[in-house]
């Protein structure tokens, strides 16, 4: 939601889509939804769909920590609304629900969200966990081995031409790139470097 202008003239500046992703949240996280007892629910270990899904928790609760200590309360939410789609991407997916992978998912959310939403999230989290106060809760930190991508994109250029992107697994530190122009030619260019 954008801030309003000086000279307002009394519209609702986005607040149909305020309230349309404070439905999808509640629609997600009340205690007997539609949409996760309509999703197939898997037992056992977690899969490589819920490590997506963990990894991405601890990214949100990463970057909303910053939006929130640099008074970006905008950007915090706006990264809860991206995160938000990828939690019911992970819901209505065809691996099935692991039920400990979407309750942690949930419950960050609902904590990095308090501050902004409060009464929604004190609801949510109440009926989700027995009257217990979202509010009183520490705030979550991120694990910082969760940050760290498996995979990394880089854009290689060779003579001058041709800038590509390439995906690799993260193996190697930046210095290890510039060692390794020798196995690629000199003629590789590696941005920034």
């Amino acid at each position: 939601m954008k801030p309003p202008r000086r000279t307002s003239t009394g519209e609702d500046f986005g607040l149909d889509g305020c309230s349309r992703f404070l439905q999808r949240l509640w629609r997600l996280a009340v205690p007997g939804s539609d949409l996760v007892a309509a999703a197939e629910q898997r037992d056992g270990a977690p899969n490589t769909t819920d490590e997506v899904l963990a990894r991405a928790t601890h990214r949100l609760v990463a970057d909303v920590t910053a939006a929130y200590d640099r008074w970006a309360y905008n950007v915090a939410v706006a990264h809860a609304m991206a995160y938000l789609n990828d939690v019911y991407r992970y819901v209505q997916g065809d691996a099935g629900v692991h039920a400990p992978t979407l309750d942690a998912a949930i419950g960050r959310l609902l904590e990095v969200l308090a501050p902004a939403t409060p009464h929604i999230t004190a609801e949510l989290w109440a009926r989700r966990h027995g009257g217990d106060h979202v509010h009183e809760r520490p705030w979550p930190t991120a694990d910082p081995s969760m940050l760290v991508e498996e995979t990394v994109t880089m854009v290689v250029q060779v003579d001058g031409n041709g800038a590509r992107p390439a995906r690799g697994t993260r193996r190697r530190g930046r210095g290890d790139l510039h060692r390794g122009r020798t196995r690629l030619g000199e003629g590789v260019g590696i941005p920034g470097g």
